[in-house]
């Protein structure tokens, strides 16, 4: 069944038909469904239910996989900082100046510059 089949004024008339006895409300003559037209609504519910509740299925098992997928590159970012902290090589980083030192702190180039801005009208 497509959307546009759902979305008919008879099938839209006859949804609130249903809702309307379910909740014991009067509905006039017109809107009076018979047995075997409340039988079809509500398989067709049922067909509906079961497709969002594949649909929802299938979510949370994508959801798995990138939940999975976040741990995994979570734990391979701790490794690569713990490899960065403990290597011996050079170190840089930020303070009030750009730097670049060695591990057992001899030597340390410190970058830092200005900007001059100039206009001429």
């Amino acid at each position: 069944m497509t959307q546009s089949d759902r979305k008919g004024p008879a099938a839209i008339l006859a949804t609130f038909a249903l809702l309307a006895s379910t909740l014991g409300s009067p509905l006039p003559a017109a809107a009076a469904l018979s047995a075997a037209d409340v039988e079809t609504l509500r398989s067709e519910f049922r067909l509906e239910i079961s497709s969002v509740r594949k649909d929802n299925a299938n979510l949370r098992q994508r959801l798995e996989v990138y939940e999975n997928a976040r741990i995994e590159e979570s734990k391979r970012l701790d490794d690569i900082q713990l490899q960065v902290a403990q290597s011996d090589g050079l170190n840089a980083g930020y303070d009030k100046n750009f730097y670049i030192k060695s591990s057992d702190n001899n030597f340390r180039l410190n970058l830092s510059g200005l900007i001059q801005f100039q206009g001429n009208f």
